[in-house]
């Protein structure tokens, strides 16, 4: 049996079709009968500090499979507590059952991230040595230090920053990063589901671009990726300036991909109501991005000339892309399909910059020194 912190829509029951509340968190909590008391309790509190709860005894509708929904739930929630006691693991049933996906799939996520939280009620030894290495969690004998400690644990959410491991030092520090002395490295919880907003312009008085090419190939690289089921990769196409604002609140992306072109000014260029081009001024989508960062947390502008653009960025986002020069189609290309391919295989954003760079290096291009890593 199951809690799970979240607001779905249980109308269908297809995964694609699971509709999740961006803001609120999402903790599924593993329990057995016997624990129904303790897992109510832990419930109604974790409720308070901002989590929407499901539980099957009140929100599972009639006549729904219920090892079909929890099979979904498991596999697009944030956070698993698995509650332990002396009864739940001398139990044989759906509540091992339970355990062993959560940890199957804890085995997809970086070593150093939060997933399954094992609780203790009593006494109790796990058996798994899986759940023997997870530092655990008591709510015994002091039941509210114990939920301080779950809460700070789960509100450990979103981007985080992280130091580099010496084998991911930095390879192109001069001059494609622009990251700051002492700056930690920003790095995606792979946890939450990430979205990533592709933005194409192409306009009719200006020299076409492959960028439906573009698009297959960042597809391509995150299908390929260990953790792709984690990324949600969103289109909008012939945007035009005036669109801007309605496409970051009607999305809310984590990351903002602009494909196009640029100006020698470092001007982006989109369409205006003809197809026509329509440039954007850098301190204009700067201020844009300031009122309207929300969820955002790398903006990647893959067009000419786009790193003066990029460092007014990221006076409000934490990671931003510019090119320093005209780049070509292929350099470009080669550079943000190794650069997704990396961030989907949970590299942290600088490491999969420096990958995207040596890509057009591999692919025989003379241009691997043009993409410019600005971090705020």
């Amino acid at each position: 049996m199951n809690l799970f912190m979240e607001n779905i829509d249980f109308q269908t029951q297809p995964e694609e079709e699971f509709k999740m509340e961006e803001s609120k968190m999402k903790v599924f909590i593993s329990y057995a009968r016997e624990d129904l008391a303790t897992a109510q309790k832990l419930y109604k509190d974790i409720k308070n500090v901002g989590a929407v709860p499901w539980m099957d005894e009140y929100d599972l509708l009639p006549g729904q499979n219920w090892k079909i929904i929890i099979n979904q739930v498991l596999k697009k929630t944030s956070y698993v507590l698995v509650l332990l006691s002396s009864r739940s693991l001398s139990k044989r049933g759906y509540v091992q059952k339970e355990m062993k996906i959560a940890l199957n799939l804890l085995d997809e996520f970086p070593p150093d991230q939060i997933f399954v939280i094992p609780v203790r009620l009593d006494e109790c030894n796990p058996v798994d040595e899986r759940l023997q290495n997870i530092h655990h969690i008591n709510l015994f004998p002091d039941y509210e230090n114990g939920l301080n400690q779950i809460v700070r644990a789960i509100q450990a959410k979103g981007l985080q920053p992280s130091e580099q491991p010496p084998e991911t030092q930095p390879l192109h520090d001069a001059p494609n990063s622009g990251k700051k002395p002492g700056a930690a490295t920003p790095q995606f919880d792979l946890s939450e589901r990430i979205k990533i907003l592709f933005l194409g312009a192409n306009p009719t008085d200006n020299m076409r671009l492959r960028l439906d090419e573009e698009v297959r190939s960042i597809d391509q690289a995150l299908l390929s990726a260990r953790f792709r089921d984690r990324f949600d990769f969103l289109q909008e196409w012939a945007v035009q300036t005036t669109d801007l604002p309605g496409i970051l609140m009607r999305h809310e992306p984590n990351v903002v991909h602009f494909s196009g072109h640029g100006s020698s000014k470092s001007e982006i260029m989109l369409e205006n109501s003809l197809g026509q081009s329509m440039p954007v001024p850098p301190r204009t989508l700067s201020k844009l991005f300031a009122v309207l960062r929300g969820h955002i947390r790398c903006v990647v502008l893959n067009a000419c000339y786009s790193e003066d653009q990029a460092k007014s960025i990221a006076e409000h986002i934490d990671c931003v892309i510019g090119m320093s020069d005209a780049i070509g189609d292929r350099a470009a290309i080669n550079f943000v399909s190794a650069f997704y391919q990396a961030l989907a295989y949970g590299k942290n954003i600088k490491t999969a910059f420096d990958l995207g760079c040596i890509q057009i290096d591999l692919a025989g291009l003379a241009e691997g020194d043009k993409p410019r890593l600005i971090q705020r």
